[in-house]
């Protein structure tokens, strides 16, 4: 490939480097500010934001671009705000701080997005808001054309003696993408610390992946390679929290993995969501990308779309919506109380191994859903708080319209529901291993107190080892003998057959009567 190429997708609207085409609405119940001013005490991009001095009441801040913006699909407006008295802010439902979007300076439309209640500590905040959601504000009478961007803040919980409390910086829009393409070897692989250094530098701060204090936030959409371009991602030990905007669509933030080439490795990483609003999406777009996400933890997430080219192991989804397998693999996971009527959707039980499916409320929905008929081994794989068969919280939901055969071993007997047409065979395979047997030795599995047989091998093998493998049924026992003509008869009676794998060794003594006969 090539070195790391991290790079946005945001337009400039404007980087309030100077007060040009700035100004103040003139509504009386917007404009108790002084006016714009160019800033150079306090900003975060550039060299100066604009600011305005605000003792109480509503000011506005407002940026004239000189010709209309057509937002595509899924575009915000995104700006950094600043108050240097947020004590004296309204809450967020009064309208502490707000985003305005119009066709003139006193014909827009705005919306709350901070207040002091959500904005204790102060300081610099990026918010995006999606312009199609419907404003709390409509002043005078706004056209379709979105020509004038800027933000107001309400001080009516005290007043501002002195100074200019009211800042705005770089205001920009677009998807708010992040997008990760290049890494190789010799160039070194693209990293969270990689984009997190493009977009803290004093030029761009887009305020899309930023660092913070033990790890890094994240807001938008996370772009793993383009159709147009690989990426070669590797990173470990790393935390992220999913910021969570008060004005935009649940889908905003989402993560993608794009472009046949791409190789995704995630250890150790963990994903927190910090609200409902954006909660965050995780999707595979191309089944060929390389993805491996070992001992990985996400938390109060959306939903999960991975893909054939996918390997899941030791990973953890807690609170989240549900996961989606697509030819995945999954190894050691957790599915730690899911939040969606079925937590995995699978198509292939045989690429689900030792998992964990826990679900504190009995009614929570399935561990899994599977839809594809067929015979499949299930090894290992535990489930702690499920319902009974035949009810809406069964681990498994059969929902094929055709007949499933799973065949469990080293682990729980799921419970099943099935869907109308469906029909479900659970059998629990498990083997007991007899070690260290004289080869040439014939072992037989009788019923117990019975002489009818079950299972046997006439010629042990020179590794002194067979296997019998049975469907687990509880309370089930067995007779077993182990003869050979030299050594001593064994014949153990009434063994419970255990619910997981065991090894038994067999301690054979040699018959002195058969070489010294009386």
């Amino acid at each position: 490939m090539a070195a790391p190429d991290y790079r946005t997708d945001l337009e400039d609207i404007s980087l309030a480097e100077d007060e040009t085409d700035w100004d103040e609405s003139g509504d009386g119940a917007w404009n108790e500010g002084g006016g714009a001013e160019p800033e150079p005490d306090y900003y975060i991009q550039g060299t100066y934001c604009i600011s305005e001095t605000l003792k109480d009441g509503v000011g506005s801040l407002i940026y004239d671009y000189g010709t209309g913006i057509t937002f595509s699909t899924g575009d915000v407006f995104v700006a950094w705000h600043y108050d240097q008295a947020p004590n004296v802010l309204g809450l967020r439902s009064e309208g502490g701080m707000r985003m305005i979007i119009g066709s003139s300076l006193d014909d827009f439309y705005a919306w709350k997005v901070l207040g002091r209640d959500y904005y204790e500590y102060g300081g610099w905040v990026c918010i995006p808001i999606d312009p199609e959601r419907t404003a709390d504000y409509t002043v005078g009478t706004p056209t379709a054309t979105r020509q004038f961007f800027g933000n107001a803040f309400n001080h009516n919980n005290g007043s501002v003696q002195k100074g200019n409390p009211h800042g705005i910086d770089a205001l920009r829009y677009g998807r708010m993408e992040s997008i990760f393409a290049g890494g190789d070897l010799a160039n070194g692989y693209c990293t969270f610390a990689g984009f997190a250094e493009e977009n803290d530098n004093q030029q761009n701060r887009w305020g899309q992946i930023q660092e913070i204090p033990g790890g890094y936030q994240w807001q938008g959409l996370m772009s793993f390679g383009t159709a147009a371009s690989a990426c070669d991602f590797r990173d470990e030990n790393v935390s992220i929290v999913a910021l969570s905007p008060h004005r935009v669509y649940e889908t905003f933030n989402k993560i993608e993995i794009n472009n046949s080439s791409t190789r995704v490795d995630w250890d150790t990483i963990t994903f927190s969501a910090l609200g409902s609003a954006a909660p965050g999406y995780f999707q595979v777009n191309d089944p060929s990308a390389d993805v491996n996400i070992t001992d990985c933890t996400f938390v109060d997430m959306a939903t999960f779309q991975f893909s054939a080219g996918s390997d899941i192991i030791g990973t953890t989804f807690r609170r989240c919506e549900s996961v989606t397998q697509s030819g995945a693999a999954f190894d050691g996971c957790t599915f730690d109380s899911m939040t969606a009527s079925a937590h995995l959707y699978a198509e292939d039980l045989a690429d689900i191994d030792n998992c964990d499916f826990i679900q504190p409320d009995v009614n929570g929905g399935h561990a899994i859903h599977i839809a594809t008929s067929g015979t499949y081994a299930f090894l290992g794989n535990t489930f702690t708080g499920y319902g009974a068969s035949a009810t809406t919280s069964a681990a498994i939901y059969n929902n094929s319209g055709a007949h499933i055969t799973i065949n469990v071993s080293q682990g729980d007997t799921p419970t099943i529901r099935n869907s109308p047409g469906s029909t479900t065979t659970v059998q629990n395979t498990v083997q007991i291993t007899f070690t260290d047997v004289v080869s040439g030795s014939e072992i037989r599995i009788l019923e117990a107190g019975t002489n009818n047989e079950l299972d046997g091998i006439e010629d042990v093998p020179a590794s002194g080892e067979w296997t019998y493998s049975y469907n687990y049924v509880a309370g089930t026992y067995i007779d077993y003998v182990v003869h050979h003509v030299e050594y001593v008869y064994i014949r153990v009676e009434n063994f419970l057959l255990p619910a997981t794998n065991q090894d038994i060794r067999i301690d054979q003594q040699f018959d002195r009567w058969y070489s010294n006969p009386p």
